[in-house]
């Protein structure tokens, strides 16, 4: 934990820096800039730069995800349960910023700025969204699929390729959005 004035920095160098959490113990991030991260070199085999692998209590609060070097995602919840992610950046990401599988997400009062690929990607999973910005996403801000249930609340999708996306049998929950200059607000659809 680190605190505003002197935030913990956690940077990839060269093709290290994967993070892997494997914890039923609660797991507290605050006041963290994580940098050049990357999958490279994991040992288990990860898809993300930072995988939360079966955890219980996740809290990310007041921190930087920025410019990762590979990885299918930066964040990415498996399994996992009771996270929360507060007043976060996730600024220029490679491919996709959080990716939720099976797992129980709240986001609040966080950005996502030129992402790669999705800024939120579920599969399988409920998740909460809420006063959030998303703008420059390449792919879909918000994609909800495999049966997942989102709730988007009182956010701003502006200048995205696709702001939110419902597919194969995902149910989605829309309040109080403002949706500005993105090529396609809505979709649905089945793979």
């Amino acid at each position: 934990i680190g605190t505003t004035d002197s935030p913990i920095n956690i940077y990839g160098v060269n093709d290290l820096g994967t993070i892997y959490f494997n914890s039923k113990r609660g797991i507290n991030i605050d006041n963290v800039i994580f940098k050049d991260l990357t999958n490279r070199l994991s040992r288990f085999s990860q898809p993300a730069a930072i995988t939360f692998y079966e955890c219980n209590l996740i809290n990310i609060s007041n921190s930087i995800f920025k410019e990762n070097v590979s990885g299918d995602d930066f964040l990415n919840f498996f399994r996992s349960n009771n996270i929360k992610i507060e007043n976060s950046l996730f600024e220029n990401i490679l491919n996709d910023a959080i990716d939720a599988d099976f797992s129980n997400v709240m986001i609040k009062n966080s950005q996502f700025n030129r992402i790669g690929n999705d800024a939120v990607d579920g599969s399988g999973s409920n998740v909460q969204i809420d006063n959030s910005q998303f703008s420059y996403v390449k792919d879909k801000a918000v994609s909800a699929g495999e049966r997942s249930n989102f709730i988007l609340n009182k956010s701003s999708f502006i200048s995205n390729e696709i702001a939110i996306v419902a597919k194969d049998a995902s149910n989605l929950t829309l309040n109080e959005n403002i949706m500005q200059e993105n090529k396609i607000d809505f979709s649905s659809f089945v793979k």
